[in-house]
């Protein structure tokens, strides 16, 4: 099975002018972004995973690390063991 890409990507961008309006943001300039910080997003970033977390393990993890980012779970480890760059989920 063969794909194929069409050439004017432009023409096929998503929007949502209530989430933009709603969010303050832009699709488009949140996508330009994303382009330019070329999966670097959460670079030095440790996400830690705890029991409350209700979004599914695989999918964090795999988000996070397309971008970067590692995944740990959080169990009972000392406050004065993480760093700045830790991030509690």
């Amino acid at each position: 099975m063969a794909f194929y890409f069409h050439s004017a990507v432009d023409e096929f961008l998503l929007y949502d002018t209530v989430a933009e309006t709603k969010y303050r943001m832009k699709l488009s300039e949140a996508l330009t972004r994303a382009k330019e910080n070329k999966g670097t997003l959460l670079r030095n970033k440790t996400f830690y995973v705890t029991m409350k977390t209700k979004v599914e393990y695989k999918l964090l993890k795999n988000v996070v690390t397309a971008h970067g980012g590692q995944v740990g779970f959080h169990f009972h480890i000392p406050p004065d063991a993480f760093s700045s760059m830790d991030i509690f989920i």
